[in-house]
């Protein structure tokens, strides 16, 4: 079971990578030149993940029972 969903997890997060084009070598180069023509699009789809995975995170942290391991560390949530 927890095969099968870190699977489909990987498939979505592969589906938000070319959904948001960050898979495209020109537009994550024209994120990172900060003097030429800078496109900030990337940095808002990153916000936009942070901004699900935050809540996503606090919750989870405050569930006392998990349903794929046997125990589950958090990364520092405060």
């Amino acid at each position: 079971m927890s095969k099968l969903i870190a699977l489909l997890s990987g498939v979505i997060f592969g589906l938000g990578l070319i959904v948001s084009e960050m898979i495209n070598p020109a537009k994550v180069i024209a994120f990172l030149d900060l003097a030429g023509a800078w496109n900030p699009s990337l940095g808002l789809v990153m916000a936009g993940a942070i901004a699900v995975a935050l809540p996503a995170f606090y919750v989870a942290k405050r569930k006392k029972i998990v349903c794929v391991a046997w125990k589950c560390t958090y990364p520092i949530i405060r």
